[in-house]
């Protein structure tokens, strides 16, 4: 079966990165994933390796142009279309799919952490656009008209999180990424007086809205430096990150793609800690999605954890020192306690089975 992914860059580059972090998911499920795009420099950026070829992609992963303009047997083997944040195909694809038949057709939306939301999975969303160019009799049968709204989530009813298709690393990979954040021109380092580098506590500042007050933290026992790395740009392809924020000490991530790299980063052996910055939204809309992801640590403790990490989600510094020192006074036994949840979290339901699902149905 093929599976094809639309998707278009609304802002920044988290759009095409969900995308592609979700297609690589899917790559070992299916037989051919292809991934349209309206910035397609973008997402091969996000694709293509820089140097290392041991951290390239999957083989049947396929990037294209958002108006490639494909002939009907070039899709004949196509079994599912995935609008991603209401990215909508070219019209001429549309007509092609619904002479073809047979294809299922999901809207799939940004995460959602509200169980308000969860009585609209899996519901019909009809492209009613269509109904101009569709038979009016063969309408409640076509793809147009059963085409299915979803959207990833925590929530028992929400369609899951992406967590196929991820690359563990070992202790020797893990050395080599430190190396390579602790050498880059994006890496500021503050050392205690020491000759040498020896245990240097290494944060990822990957955020909307940050300053450099986190090189003045003090560092939990055991290190003698800390480190900030701040990428502002796609420095390493998606893969490469993935082993990136396995590799650091904290990650403080944005959105919602790096969001369910650090998940699993946290929930790796390795047990990295992370700080969540949604995307700001009115009404405060970031705020309640970070809370909503909250409710999956009912038995967290650590409540200066969540005093720190909702300073970052809300972009208010003050006194974030003061609730970072009270966070590091028991780190060891912090990382072990939400490494534990993260793993649980990683080992739900995910969001590509939830859509393979949906193919399995409209086939019955």
């Amino acid at each position: 079966m093929e599976v094809a992914i639309f998707c278009k860059v609304i802002d920044n580059f988290g759009d095409a990165g969900f995308c592609l972090r979700l297609a690589r998911g899917l790559s070992e499920k299916v037989n051919t994933i292809r991934v349209f795009c309206d910035d397609i420099i973008l997402l091969n950026k996000l694709y293509i390796p820089k140097k290392h070829d041991k951290y390239s992609m999957p083989k049947n992963l396929i990037m294209c142009s958002y108006d490639y303009e494909f002939q009907l047997e070039e899709i004949s083997s196509l079994g599912m279309v995935v609008e991603a944040f209401h990215a909508e195909p070219p019209v001429d694809y549309l007509k092609k799919i619904e002479i073809l038949g047979g294809v299922t057709r999901v809207i799939l939306d940004h995460l959602v952490t509200d169980i308000r939301l969860d009585p609209f999975q899996n519901k019909r969303a009809p492209d009613y656009k269509l109904l101009e160019y569709l038979d009016v009799s063969t309408w409640k049968t076509s793809s147009a008209a059963n085409r299915i709204w979803m959207a990833p989530g925590f929530t028992p009813m929400s369609a899951g999180l992406v967590f196929d298709g991820w690359k563990k690393i070992n202790s020797d990979v893990r050395t080599e990424f430190r190396n390579r954040i602790l050498i880059s021109n994006e890496t500021k380092i503050r050392s205690n007086n020491c000759t040498n580098l020896g245990q240097v506590f290494i944060i990822c500042v990957f955020l909307y809205e940050m300053n450099d007050f986190l090189l003045q933290l003090p560092i939990p026992e055991g290190f003698d430096s800390i480190a900030l790395w701040e990428p502002k740009s796609i420095v390493m392809n998606q893969l490469e990150f993935d082993c990136a924020l396995q590799s650091c000490d904290f990650n403080c991530v944005r959105g919602e793609d790096s969001f369910l790299s650090a998940h699993n980063a946290a929930a790796s052996e390795w047990k990295v800690p992370f700080a969540w910055q949604p995307y700001l939204e009115k009404n405060e809309g970031h705020i309640k999605k970070f809370e909503g992801g909250k409710k999956m640590f009912p038995d967290n403790k650590f409540h200066s954890y969540w005093e720190f990490a909702l300073s970052v989600a809300a972009r208010k510094h003050f006194d974030l020192e003061k609730k970072w020192e009270n966070l590091i006074m028991d780190w060891n036994l912090f990382k072990l306690n939400f490494h534990t949840t993260c793993l649980k979290i990683t080992k739900q339901k995910s969001l590509e089975q939830s859509l393979l699902n949906c193919v399995e149905n409209n086939l019955r």
